[in-house]
């Protein structure tokens, strides 16, 4: 969820924001829409509605994201599922395939910080 607002076309293969673009609310959004000004909420619904950015830029999306926390929070959401994952791998016998689970966590908090 968090490439989609940081990442850029060069760095995910897809333009910023596309998830919104196809009409999915990611958890960034979830997270500060409850805070955002009703302004703010219409922004979001006009690009769902319009499926584009005509009116409304990616920026201001991303802004609002930023201003109400939900991308803070949707970062810490992801640290605290990477740790959990970990905790449960270490039930598991040390072996190569346990290593790369291990290292898949982490690789995903380096995608998203």
């Amino acid at each position: 969820d968090l490439l989609d607002y940081t990442g850029s076309v060069e760095s995910t293969g897809k333009p910023v924001l596309n998830d919104l673009r196809e009409g999915k609310l990611t958890m960034p959004l979830l997270l500060s829409l409850p805070r955002a000004s009703a302004t703010e909420r219409d922004s979001v619904s006009q690009v769902m509605r319009e499926r584009d950015f005509g009116s409304v830029t990616p920026g201001e999306i991303v802004s609002i994201a930023e201003r109400h926390g939900g991308l803070a929070q949707t970062r810490a959401l992801a640290r605290d599922y990477a740790a959990a994952a970990r905790v449960a791998l270490g039930s598991f016998a040390e072996s190569e395939a346990k290593d790369g689970l291990v290292l898949a966590t982490e690789s995903v908090i380096d995608r998203v910080s």
